[in-house]
C-alpha cells in the first residue's frame, strides 16, 4: 500500500525553498506556530538552534497530506498557535501571510481532477483581483546589476569621499566643491533637455527624459569604474568635444603663403589623428560600460543607450558642426562612431535567440474574459467566507475594475497597437465618438449628430501621433462594438467609463479627456516635468504588467502582446492578404510582423509542410 506524503515532503523538497524569498519567516510560522497547535506545546525558547530546528522538522513527518487537504484549515492552526504565545491578530499577520506560501505550495502539488473541476466551477464567484492562471514558473525577478549607479544632483552624497582626499579643507569649502561641480554638470543636462525640447532635434518628453536618465546612468557608472571623486567629474573629461576646424576657420587663406600652408596642413593631420583617438578611446569606455553595467541587459537596452549618447553628442556638437558642408552631423567623428557601434548592435538581433512567451492568445482572452467579468461585479466575493457573503464595492474599487478591463480590451478587440497609442488616448481628439463618412472624408460628432444613427467609436491618429505616422500617414480604425455572451456590448463599458463617472471617479487632479487615468496620482499617464522620479520606466507599460501580474503571476508587457498575436495568426495559415492587411493595421508590413513579432518555433514554423509531405505521400501509398 502506498502511503500519502506528508508535510516533511513538502517542507524538504528544494523546489519550494530555492524558490521562495524570506524563507526563514515561512520556517518560524510553520515550526513554531503552526506545530506548536498540532503538539499543544508551547516551546521555550524564543529562537532554535540548528539541533531543535531539525527535531521541528522530523515532526511534519506525523501529518499526511491527501486530496482533502485544506489551506484554510492549516492558517487557523497557525493563528490558534500565535494565541498560544500570547500574540495578537496584527502580529501575527504577516506569520499566517508566510504560512500560507508553504500551504498553497502543497494544496497545487495534491490536487486532483476532481478538486480542479470544483475549482473550475466556483469561478463563477470572483474575488477581488484574483489570479484566473498560474505562470509563475516562468516569471524570475530581473535585479539590474549596478541599478543605484546613477549620478544625483545632491552635494551631500559626495561629501566623505572629498573629506578624505582634502582632509585639510574645511566642512564648507569641501561642500562648495561638490555642489560646484553638480551644478555645472546639471546645467549642463539641463540645457541638453531644452534642446531636445525645443530644438532642431526636437522630440516628445517620454524621449528626452529618457535621454536624461541613460546619460546620468552613463556619467555615474563612468565616475565610479574610473574612480574619481565628484570634483574631476566633468563632461568634457569623459566626452571628447574637439572641433575638427579650430585652425582654418581662424585664417585668411587667401594671405597665407605655402609655407603656412603646409604648416596649417600637418597641424590639421595631427589634429585629424587626435580625434579619431580620442573617439577610439570612448569606444573602448563604451565597451567597458556594457561589459560592466549592462552585461545582462538586453539587446534593446543597449541600443537605447548608445542612441541616447548619440543625442547628447548632437547637443554637445550643436554649434561646432558645418552644417553647410555636411548634413546630419557627418563631420562628426564621435558621432559617426556611435552611428556605426549602433548598427554593429543592431547586427546581433539575427544572433539572439528570442525567448519563448509562455502564453497563446487563447489565453489572453481568458484574462480580458475574466477582467470583463470584474467590471460587472458589484459586489467582491471571498472564497474563504464559507456563507459567500459580499461586500459592496464602492465605486472608485468599481472604477478600477473598468479600467482594468478597458485596458486590456483595447489590446483584444482589435490588432494590438503600441502602447503609446493607448498611453495617450484622448477623447474627442485620438478617441473619437460619432459617425465618420470615409467617402466624403467627414467626421460628425455624438453630439452634433441629427439622424437616429448610432454613434460609433474610432481610433484616429495623426502622422505625428504614432512611430510611423510619417510611412503610413493619417490613421483611421472603427472600434468594433463586440457583443458578448450576456448580451452586453463593448460601446456599453465605454460608455459608462466616459459618461457614468467612473474615470472622473479616479481623475481627483481635475476634469480630464484622458482615457487612462494613473491611481496614485490621479494624472494621465503621461510624463509631466513633476514627474522626474519616474520617467526611467514608462507608467503605462508598468500598468500593464501588473494587470497580468495579478491574473497570471506573470508580468506580461505591451510588447509581447503583439508578439503573441502575430505569432497566432501565423499558426492560423491566413492568406498573405489578410496577414499584409492586420500588419498594416498594427502599423508595420508583414515583413517587419514575421522579423520582429512572430515567436513561432521551428516546430510551429514547419508544421504545415510536414502536413503536406506526409498528404503528399499519402496519395502515392494510394496509388
Amino acid at each position: 500500500m502506498i502511503s500519502n506524503p506528508t508535510l516533511f515532503d513538502f517542507y524538504t523538497d528544494k523546489k519550494f525553498a530555492n524558490n521562495t524569498e524570506k524563507f526563514n519567516c515561512v520556517q518560524t510560522a510553520i515550526l513554531r506556530y503552526f506545530l506548536t497547535a498540532v503538539t499543544g506545546k508551547r516551546l521555550k525558547n524564543e529562537r532554535f538552534n540548528q539541533e531543535q530546528i531539525n527535531k521541528q522538522v522530523k515532526k511534519l513527518k506525523r501529518i499526511e497530506v491527501d486530496s482533502s487537504f485544506d489551506i484554510e484549515t492549516h492558517l487557523e492552526l497557525i493563528k490558534k498557535g500565535g494565541e498560544m504565545y500570547g500574540k495578537t491578530k496584527t502580529q501575527m499577520k504577516s506569520h499566517v501571510s508566510y504560512g500560507k506560501r508553504f500551504f498553497e505550495y502543497v494544496s497545487k502539488c495534491v490536487v486532483t481532477p476532481e478538486q480542479k473541476e470544483i475549482q473550475d466551477n466556483k469561478n463563477s464567484i470572483l474575488s477581488y483581483r484574483e489570479a484566473i492562471m498560474d505562470k509563475s514558473e516562468f516569471y524570475t525577478k530581473s535585479r539590474v546589476e549596478n541599478k543605484r549607479i546613477i549620478l544625483i544632483n545632491d552635494p551631500e552624497l559626495y561629501l566623505s569621499e572629498l573629506r578624505e582626499k582634502y582632509p585639510k579643507l574645511s566642512s564648507q569649502k569641501i561642500y562648495d566643491k561638490a555642489r560646484l561641480s553638480l551644478s555645472h554638470i546639471f546645467k549642463t543636462i539641463e540645457d541638453f533637455i531644452k534642446y531636445r525640447s525645443q530644438g532642431s532635434k526636437k522630440c516628445r518628453k517620454t524621449t528626452y527624459y529618457r535621454d536624461k536618465e541613460a546619460i546620468l546612468r552613463f556619467i555615474g557608472w563612468y565616475k565610479e569604474y574610473y574612480k574619481l571623486s565628484i570634483d574631476k567629474v566633468d563632461i568634457k573629461s569623459i566626452f571628447p568635444i574637439i572641433s575638427p576646424y579650430q585652425y582654418f576657420k581662424e585664417y585668411d587663406l587667401s594671405c597665407l603663403s605655402k609655407d603656412n600652408f603646409a604648416e596649417l596642413a600637418k597641424e590639421e593631420w595631427v589634429l585629424k589623428v587626435q580625434i579619431k583617438n580620442e573617439s577610439r578611446e570612448f569606444k573602448k569606455v563604451l565597451d567597458n560600460f556594457f561589459c560592466q553595467y549592462l552585461i545582462n541587459s538586453k539587446l534593446g537596452t543597449k541600443q537605447v543607450y548608445v542612441q541616447s549618447l548619440i543625442n547628447f553628442s548632437y547637443f554637445l556638437y550643436k554649434d561646432i558642426t558645418d552644417t553647410e558642408e555636411n548634413d546630419d552631423f557627418q563631420d562628426i567623428s564621435l558621432i559617426r562612431t556611435l552611428r556605426v557601434y549602433m548598427r554593429n548592435l543592431g547586427n546581433q538581433k539575427e544572433i539572439e535567440e528570442k525567448k519563448v512567451i509562455p502564453f497563446i492568445w487563447s489565453e489572453i482572452i481568458a484574462v480580458y474574459e475574466r477582467l470583463r467579468k470584474e467590471a460587472n461585479q458589484d459586489y467582491t466575493y471571498s472564497k474563504s467566507n464559507k456563507n459567500n457573503k459580499g461586500r459592496k464595492l464602492t465605486k472608485r474599487e468599481k472604477s478600477l475594475h473598468i479600467q482594468d478591463f478597458l485596458a486590456i480590451a483595447f489590446f483584444c478587440i482589435m490588432p494590438p497597437d503600441r502602447q503609446r497609442t493607448f498611453r495617450e488616448l484622448t477623447f474627442g481628439e485620438t478617441l473619437k465618438y460619432g459617425i465618420r463618412d470615409p467617402k466624403r472624408n467627414i467626421f460628425i460628432s455624438y453630439d452634433k449628430l441629427e439622424s437616429d444613427e448610432e454613434p460609433k467609436y474610432y481610433i484616429h491618429l495623426l502622422p505625428h501621433q504614432y512611430k510611423t505616422g510619417s510611412t503610413y500617414g493619417t490613421y483611421w480604425y472603427e472600434i468594433d462594438n463586440v457583443k458578448y455572451e450576456d448580451g452586453k456590448k463593448f460601446y456599453d463599458y465605454l460608455n459608462q467609463w466616459l459618461f457614468d463617472g467612473y474615470r472622473d471617479e479616479l481623475a481627483t487632479t481635475g476634469k480630464t479627456d484622458a482615457i487612462f487615468i494613473r491611481t496614485k496620482t490621479g494624472k494621465r499617464y503621461e510624463i509631466t516635468d513633476s514627474d522626474e522620479d519616474d520617467y526611467s520606466t514608462n507608467i503605462f507599460y508598468r500598468f500593464i504588467e501588473n494587470i497580468f501580474l495579478r491574473k497570471t503571476k506573470f508580468p506580461l508587457n505591451p510588447h509581447a502582446l503583439r508578439d503573441i498575436y502575430v505569432t497566432h495568426i501565423n499558426n492560423l495559415n491566413l492568406p498573405e492578404e489578410t496577414r499584409r492587411a492586420i500588419a498594416y493595421m498594427m502599423h508595420h508590413d508583414i515583413d517587419t510582423a514575421n522579423k520582429t513579432y512572430n515567436r513561432q518555433t521551428m516546430d510551429e514554423k514547419i508544421s504545415l509542410g510536414v502536413d503536406f509531405v506526409r498528404q503528399s505521400h499519402n496519395k502515392k501509398l494510394a496509388v
